[in-house]
């Protein structure tokens, strides 16, 4: 299991137990003294690492910093650029000329879409369904018209009138 380098404190403090350890050591754990110097020699090691760790772990840091308010910079710019190009701040002539061509391209294919729809209700396939579905709305429409009005004397029934005082003589 890879565990994380320690920081100069860390190695620092454990040291200073390893040594503590082994004084109160008696000759005869010489074993249990060596397995301790071990360990203060794998954190001398850890200790090593730890100061280039921390470096590209700043240097990382920095870098995703500046990435940050690059992306900030550049959205707010995108944002800016996006508006005027809605706006027509920066047209030219000949922007203007396709901007008044993109209109009027729209309002054919809307037209377009309505001649569409047209033809494709009157042909005899679908004319019946059509007129079904078009009588179906009216009466939903009837039926829409209704529920709000039950719903309008409901409400005056729970709702008082309004009070208006006499007037004064």
């Amino acid at each position: 299991m890879w565990m994380r380098p320690l920081t100069d404190r860390e190695t620092a403090k454990a040291l200073s137990k390893v040594v503590i350890e082994g004084r109160k050591m008696r000759s005869g754990n010489r074993a249990a003294l060596a397995v301790l110097l071990g360990g203060g020699l794998a954190l001398t090691v850890s200790a090593l690492r730890a100061g280039p760790f921390e470096d590209l772990s700043k240097e990382i840091n920095d870098v995703a910093g500046r990435q940050f308010a690059l992306q900030a910079e550049t959205r707010e710019r995108e944002e800016k650029l996006s508006a005027a190009l809605r706006k027509g701040t920066y047209d030219t002539p000949a922007m203007k000329e396709l901007r008044q061509k993109i209109e009027a391209l729209k309002r054919q294919i809307v037209e377009a879409q309505v001649e569409l729809q047209r033809q494709f209700e009157e042909l005899p396939a679908v004319r019946d369904d059509v007129q079904t579905v078009k009588a179906a709305r009216l009466k939903i429409m009837e039926a829409d018209t209704q529920r709000r009005e039950l719903i309008e004397r409901r409400e005056r029934l729970v709702r008082p009138e309004p009070v208006t005082p006499a007037p004064s003589p």
